[in-house]
């Protein structure tokens, strides 16, 4: 059981940063990466405002913030890295996603009141 909760690394340099610097190469591998973490997190953004009555812009945000950084923070004690990247990937997905619903529900609001 000691070896499951270690402390893991921390990154809090975003790749575009290292980019910029030249310390990193956006090879197909990272963008994978930066890809996957924010189409992990779309889904979450979509159905929120479909499942709860309080899934205005301002909560969506808190939540868009709150839930990456708690998965984020667990990730350290479970010998994971708490990463930067992930995190406004994270963030990035859910409003996203959100954006997505919140367009969608409107078009699908304004078609239901034209009369046919």
């Amino acid at each position: 059981m000691g070896s499951f909760f270690r402390f893991g690394d921390f990154n809090l340099v975003p790749s575009v940063v290292k980019c910029l610097k030249g310390e990193l190469v956006l090879g197909s591998l990272v963008k994978e990466m930066l890809i996957g973490n924010m189409a992990m997190f779309l889904p979450f953004g979509f159905f929120l405002p479909f499942v709860t009555e309080k899934g205005n812009k301002k909560n969506i945000f808190a939540a868009a913030v709150i839930v990456p950084f708690a998965v984020e923070f667990l990730q350290l004690f479970l010998g994971r890295s708490f990463d930067v990247d992930d995190l406004l990937c994270n963030f990035m997905g859910i409003l996203i996603g959100f954006y997505i619903a919140y367009k969608l529900k409107a078009r699908t609001k304004n078609t239901a009141k034209t009369p046919k």
